[in-house]
């Protein structure tokens, strides 16, 4: 069963129960014993876990090194194809004069058409040979007189749009938009928009507009539109609220002539407010004047809106008069209420007043002292809100009640301000106001939290009496002071296997021909236990001659017969073989984890180092070479070509900067040429120089060799950490230390940065690639070294890093890979 303590948490429990019978055979007690099984729950579920981890994490890496390679692939693929993007310019020029959703024709000035593009075939169905066989002009314009305008409009070359309707090949007029520009070579370049369906749009928006303001009209609500301060228009509802004969009798006038003087300079910055910085108003009351001059009390707001091609304001207005006079009725009911109530503050039981929507009116001493919040905290609030409180109906069904019989009694459940749940005997009672209307209700509540938990502790108490022997599922016997067997319970007999006649009425060391007699149980049953009152969780090993090796956790209590004040012991055997193994297996699982993520890195780092050698031997060679091929060849083409080589030179130049700079990405040649040192010396300087702060480098000379794998784990954990100070450091100083000993190397990675609390880093993997704080710190354990962080707020951040100069034979491999 799952169970929860008194502190929250919750265990898994197996427990079991047999009685106890007296010489005669008379039921005298029972015996009852709870086994915590949690741990192997937890450990079946751990166990679960770590596989499918582990399982997850293969085949996550699996595809982050595909998505790695791939992606390499691509950077490779894109900066071979930059080699001859220049070459494609014109074709991508054509491309795009061809594709363009704009009608486009060239022309010189005698009205010659070099070129269509196909949006202008598309649209009006003449083709560049239809065009050259005949006078444009004529296709388009039969009429001579719209001709000869448009024929001056284009060789005039005029900025700005005109609207044509153009004759198309196949039948029937395009209205069209045109624009003509005169180029360099005095030819001129036609731009040509068709705006059919713009005046279709138009059209949609015209009923779009009429359907708004039909709305508008129709709206109960008050609606006005204004533009610096002046009315532009108004609603008929607006009308009637200001009392105004028409619509137009609004219209011209300030928008600040209706509202009530008092308000008036509030009301003018709001509306400056919502014209200018274009937020709305929300729902604000004020009070307005109609044209009559009596006062009104209304709810108000505003958006800011287009009208008429012009920025404006809609305000939006309702009469609450009303409502206002039903709340000042109902304030005074409650003051009436409140004066009532203060006849009954000297209560121990809780008072309260609220309205019809639970707010509350008055609250008195008893509520405070009950609930927690005093009187000026509850007052206003709803009260089932405040309370968190628990119905036995639906509030509603509670509400018709209360309306139809004038009270209601029940039990309700409440939350105090100390979040303590109580529960209270609630009585209400309906308050009518002087027209017999329903104006507030008193509610009075006594706690009984005390009375209803004796009521549960009595009734929690009779059942676990009732099934106190069935609770236990751990192996239990009962020994007398002689160390001979009481009784045992079923979970004994079925865990050992043996029988009732073998063990009850038997020396415990005889029980199953003498399985029993441990030296372990010996010691415990007569040299500790006669010293202390009870002995825990003592764990024995023993090959048992029926069910085979067994790991058991022991737990013995002496306790004594009420009735024959006889001393006994009761002795509780868990079975934790099966724990143990799974945690065996756990642990192997963690091993193999962490062995496979370090091959799978050490694989990519190799992948890495190819793709890099591969970038620098082939496509750096070949633009180097490209380079050089062109300054030779511009040295022999014409000087107008010259520029364009040049530009292309240029751009070489940029693709074999970038290439130089992916191969150190991918794989640093200073780290495989001349060692660790030498390239966290250049990683150090690189940083210094991008991000502004000294970099101080000291090194040991390199007489002890060091492996490939730790000597790229060292500079990768070395990249991350400077890039980290970069990042968050904020550091002016950073200095980085490298020492050879005899068989392990130490970096020391310090700054005067900022600093940080090292007890609340929490144990995340970082953003690149898994090489985070974290990572460097498992993948160095991995390895046999270790990671040391010290850093404060405010005082900078030292870093220590010790690996073995080569990696152990049981590190780095997966179980069972030669």
């Amino acid at each position: 069963m799952l169970t929860e303590r008194p502190d929250g948490q919750r265990r898994h429990i197996l427990a079991n129960a047999s009685p106890l019978r007296d010489s005669q055979g008379k039921i005298i007690g029972a015996v009852a014993v709870v086994q915590d099984i949690t741990e192997l729950k937890a450990a079946e579920q751990a166990l679960r876990q770590a596989k499918d981890e582990l399982e997850q994490r293969i085949h996550r890496r699996t595809t982050e090194l595909d998505a790695t390679v791939g992606t390499l692939q691509q950077e490779v693929a894109e900066k071979v194809e930059a080699q001859t993007q220049l070459m494609r310019q014109n074709d991508v020029l054509q491309k795009i004069i061809g594709s363009i959703p704009v009608m486009l024709y060239f022309y010189d000035s005698q009205g010659n058409v070099a070129m269509v593009n196909h949006e202008f075939e598309r649209v009006l169905g003449y083709s560049l040979k239809d065009i050259q066989k005949s006078d444009l002009m004529e296709l388009f314009y039969p009429d001579p007189q719209q001709r000869e305008q448009v024929r001056q409009y284009m060789l005039s070359g005029e900025p700005g749009w005109r609207d044509f309707p153009v004759q198309r090949k196949r039948g029937g007029k395009v209205l069209s938009s045109w624009a003509n520009i005169r180029l360099a070579d005095n030819s001129y370049v036609g731009i040509g928009i068709d705006i059919r369906e713009r005046q279709r749009f138009e059209k949609r928006l015209r009923e779009s507009q009429e359907r708004y303001r039909t709305l508008v009209e129709m709206a109960p609500d008050a609606i006005i539109v204004a533009r610096d301060g002046t009315v532009l228009f108004v609603n008929p509802a607006a009308a009637r609220l200001f009392g105004a004969e028409k619509a137009e009798d609004l219209v011209g006038r300030s928008a600040l002539d209706v509202v009530h003087p008092d308000y008036r300079q509030e009301t003018q910055e709001q509306h400056a407010a919502v014209q200018t910085q274009r937020v709305p108003l929300q729902s604000v009351e004020k009070k307005i004047v109609r044209l009559d001059g009596s006062v009104l009390d209304a709810e108000a707001s505003a958006m800011p809106i287009t009208f008429e091609g012009g920025p404006a304001i809609q305000i939006v207005m309702r009469d609450i008069t009303e409502r206002k006079r039903a709340e000042e009725r109902l304030r005074r009911s409650a003051w009436q209420l409140q004066q009532q109530a203060e006849l009954l503050n000297l209560a121990h039981d809780t008072i309260m007043v609220h309205d019809m929507d639970g707010r509350i009116t008055f609250w008195n001493r008893g509520a405070e002292h009950t609930y927690g919040w005093t009187r000026e905290e509850a007052v206003g609030k709803v009260s089932h809100e405040l309370l968190k409180t628990r119905f036995p109906h639906n509030l509603m069904e509670i509400t018709a009640m209360l309306l139809s019989q004038g009270r209601w009694d029940g039990e309700l459940t409440h939350t105090t301000r100390n979040e303590e749940m109580i529960i209270v005997s609630s009585r209400w009672a309906l308050q009518r106001d002087e027209n017999g209307q329903p104006a507030a209700i008193l509610v009075i509540d006594r706690d009984i939290t005390q009375q209803k938990n004796a009521e549960v502790a009595t009734s929690e108490a009779r059942r676990f009496a009732e099934s106190v022997i069935d609770t236990v599922q751990e192996a239990l016997l009962v020994l007398d002071s002689g160390l001979t067997v009481i009784s045992a319970n079923h979970t004994f007999y079925d865990t050992f296997q043996v029988t009732p006649e073998e063990t009850q009425g038997h020396y415990v060391y005889e029980i199953g021909q003498g399985q029993w007699d441990l030296p372990e149980l010996r010691r415990l049953l007569e040299d500790i236990l006669p010293h202390n009152t009870s002995f825990e969780s003592f764990e024995v090993e023993h090959e048992f001659d029926r069910i085979g090796y067994r790991t058991m956790v022991l737990n013995a209590r002496r306790i004594y017969s009420e009735t024959q004040e006889t001393e006994m012991i009761l002795l509780a055997i868990q079975d934790i073989t099966i724990r143990k193994q799974q945690e065996r297996e756990i642990h192997e699982h963690q091993l193999q984890l962490a062995s496979l993520t370090e091959e799978l890195l050490f694989a990519e780092e190799r992948e890495r180092h190819r793709l890099a050698v591969m970038l620098h031997d082939s496509i750096g060679q070949s633009l180097a070479f490209s380079r050089r091929e062109l300054g030779v060849l511009q040295k022999r083409v014409p000087a107008e070509m010259t520029e364009t080589i040049e530009n292309i030179k240029e751009q070489i130049d940029v693709a074999i900067h970038q290439t130089r700079d992916l191969t150190f990405e991918l794989s640093p040649t200073t780290l495989h040429t001349f060692g660790l040192e030498a390239a966290v010396e250049e990683l150090g300087d690189q940083f210094a120089r991008h991000e502004g702060f000294k970099f101080r480098f000291e090194a040991t000379e390199e007489k002890l060799p060091l492996t490939e794998q730790i000597k790229t784990l060292l500079y990768r954990a070395a990249r991350e950490l400077l890039m980290n100070i970069a990042k968050h450091a904020d550091a002016h100083k950073v200095s980085v230390q490298i020492n050879r000993t005899d068989n392990s190397i130490r970096i020391r990675v310090a700054d005067d940065g900022r600093g940080f609390d090292v007890s609340a880093m929490r144990d995340v993997t970082g953003e690149r690639q898994g090489f985070g704080i974290f990572s460097i710190r498992e993948r160095l354990t991995n390895v046999g070294g270790s990671f040391h962080i010290t850093s404060e707020p405010g005082k900078g951040t030292e870093i220590i890093l010790v690996a073995p100069l080569d990696v152990p034979r049981d590190t780095g491999k997966r179980s069972g890979t030669p």
